[in-house]
C-alpha cells in the first residue's frame, strides 16, 4: 500500500511538469492547459496510473528529464549570471535523472534513446533552436545505449537470441491472446471498431492539429513537435504494423504509447483550439463549437471507461483477490523450496524466484516456476500446480501456446472445463479454496 501511495503521488506531479513544457514551446497558456486535460484522460495514462510499476516510474523520470532539457536550454538563452547558474544546476540535475532512468526500468532507456534520436532529426532539419542536438543530450544517449551494450550483456543476449529466426511478416494473423477463438472475424472486426472510436476521435483532431502547426509555422520550435507527432503516431495509432504479433509483442511497441503520450495530447489540444477558433467565423459558429465540445466530452468518456473497466471486470481484471492471495501465501509457507510450479501468465511472473548464489544465505525463496500449455498432462510426484479457479470461470487464464513461443487465452467453454474437472480427480488437490487450487501430480 505504502508503495502505491508514494508512486501515486509522484504520478501526479507529472501533469505539473508536462504544463511547464507546454509553455515553453507554445507560450499559449489556453493550449497548455488544454493538452493537459488531453493528457489526463488518455486511456494509457489513466491505465500507468492505476498500475504504477517500474516502467511507470521510469516515465515520471522522462517527463522530468524533458523538463529539465527545456528548462536549461531556455536560460542559456537570457544569458542572465542568476540564469547561467540555473542552467549549470539543471544541466547537472539532467545527468541524474538520467542515471534514475537507467537504474529503475533499463527496457525504458531502450525506447528512449530512438525518440530522442529522433527528436535531434527534426531540429537539426526544421530549427534553429536545439533542445535535443546539444553535447549533454548526446551523452546522455550513448550512456543510456553504452548501459545496455556493456552493463546489461547477458540481458541483451538473451533479447536477441530470442527474436532471431522469426516470422516478422505473421500480418493479418488470429491470436488468441487479443479475442475469443469463438468469435468470427466480422465479430472481432466490430468489437475493435467500437473499442477504437475515442481513438478515432483523438486522430480526428491531432491531424488537424499538425497540420494546423505546420502550416502556421508559429512559434519557431512548434515544427519539430508537430512533425515528431507525425512520425510518432506510427507507434500510438492502430495501423497495419500492429497486425504482426511478432512485431508488437516481440519488440513491445505497446511500451511507447505512454512516453509518446505528452507529445499526442499537444497536438490533439492544438487541433480542438484551431477548430474552435476557426468555428467562429462562420454564421453557425455555435453549431461547430456544439459539435466539437460533444466529440471532445465523447473522447473523455469513452477514454475513461475503457482502462478502468478492462482493468477492474471479473474478466479482465489485474490483480490477485485475497483468496487467490492466501493460495500463493500457502505455497511459499508449505511447499519446499525449488520445487517445480506450474501455473498462469500472472501467477508465473509472481514466482519467478530463481535461485543465485546468496539465495540461501539471505533465506529467500526459490522455485521453478513455468507455464502451463493445457490441462491434459500428468504431472509428477514433485510437481505443483497452481490454478486459479475464479478467473477461468470468469473469463479465462493466460497459458502457453503448444509451440511455446506466446500466450493463449484458457477460455472457460465446456471442453475446458471438463479437463480441469478430470485434472483434479486424476491429481491430489493439497489446497482449495473459492478463489484458487493448489494440485500436485501423483505419478
Amino acid at each position: 500500500d505504502t508503495h502505491f501511495i508514494v508512486m501515486c503521488l509522484a504520478y501526479v506531479i507529472v501533469i505539473l511538469f508536462l504544463y511547464k513544457i507546454f509553455q515553453i514551446i507554445s507560450n499559449n497558456e489556453q493550449v497548455s492547459l488544454l493538452a493537459c486535460l488531453c493528457f489526463s484522460v488518455t486511456p494509457i495514462v489513466l491505465l500507468e496510473g492505476l498500475m504504477v510499476v517500474t516502467r511507470t516510474a521510469a516515465f515520471v523520470g522522462f517527463v522530468i528529464l524533458l523538463y529539465l532539457t527545456f528548462a536549461a536550454k531556455e536560460r542559456d538563452i537570457t544569458k542572465e549570471r542568476d540564469s547561467e547558474i540555473d542552467s549549470y544546476i539543471f544541466k547537472v540535475l539532467i545527468i541524474l535523472f538520467a542515471i534514475f532512468i537507467i537504474l529503475v526500468h533499463q527496457v525504458s532507456i531502450a525506447l528512449i534513446v530512438p525518440l530522442i534520436a529522433l527528436f535531434m532529426a527534426c531540429e537539426i532539419i526544421l530549427s534553429e533552436k536545439r533542445y535535443f542536438s546539444t553535447y549533454l543530450m548526446l551523452f546522455t544517449t550513448i550512456s543510456f545505449s553504452a548501459y545496455w551494450i556493456y552493463s546489461s550483456r547477458l540481458f541483451l543476449d538473451a533479447l536477441i537470441s530470442v527474436r532471431i529466426g522469426l516470422d516478422y511478416f505473421d500480418f493479418g494473423e488470429k491470436h488468441q491472446i487479443l479475442i475469443d477463438p469463438s468469435l468470427d472475424q466480422m465479430q472481432v472486426a466490430v468489437m475493435f471498431l467500437q473499442n477504437q472510436m475515442n481513438m478515432g476521435i483523438f486522430l480526428f483532431f491531432a491531424l488537424v492539429g499538425i497540420g494546423y502547426i505546420l502550416y502556421r509555422q508559429k512559434p519557431q520550435y512548434l515544427p519539430v513537435v508537430a512533425v515528431f507527432s507525425l512520425f510518432t503516431l506510427l507507434l500510438y495509432v492502430p495501423n497495419p504494423l500492429f497486425t504482426s504479433q511478432t512485431i508488437t509483442r516481440i519488440f513491445r511497441i505497446d511500451r511507447f504509447w505512454i512516453l509518446v503520450a505528452p507529445f499526442m495530447a499537444f497536438v490533439m489540444a492544438s487541433g480542438i483550439l484551431w477548430l474552435s477558433k476557426f468555428a467562429r467565423k462562420y454564421a453557425r459558429w455555435k453549431i461547430f463549437t456544439t459539435v466539437i465540445v460533444f466529440a471532445f466530452v465523447t473522447f473523455v468518456l469513452l477514454s475513461l471507461q475503457g482502462p478502468i473497466l478492462d482493468i477492474t471486470s471479473p474478466e479482465g481484471r489485474l490483480y490477485f483477490t485475497d483468496g487467490e492471495l492466501s493460495g500463493y501465501n500457502y505455497v511459499a509457507e508449505k511447499i519446499p523450496y525449488g520445487s517445480e510450479l506450474y501455473s498462469d501468465y500472472h501467477t508465473v511472473r509472481l514466482f519467478h524466484l530463481d535461485y543465485f548464489s546468496l539465495t540461501k544465505e539471505l533465506e529467500l525463496p526459490y522455485y521453478k516456476s513455468n507455464m502451463l500449455r493445457s490441462m491434459k498432462w500428468a504431472p509428477q510426484s514433485d510437481q505443483y500446480i497452481i490454478f486459479r479457479d475464479s478467473k477461468f470461470e470468469d473469463w479465462s487464464v493466460q497459458f502457453q501456446d503448444e509451440g511455446g513461443k506466446g500466450n493463449i487465452n484458457y477460455v472457460s467453454n465446456e471442453e475446458n472445463k471438463g479437463d480441469v474437472e478430470y485434472f483434479y480427480h486424476s491429481n491430489d488437490v493439497i489446497y482449495r479454496n473459492d478463489q484458487i487450487s493448489i494440485i500436485v501430480g501423483i505419478s
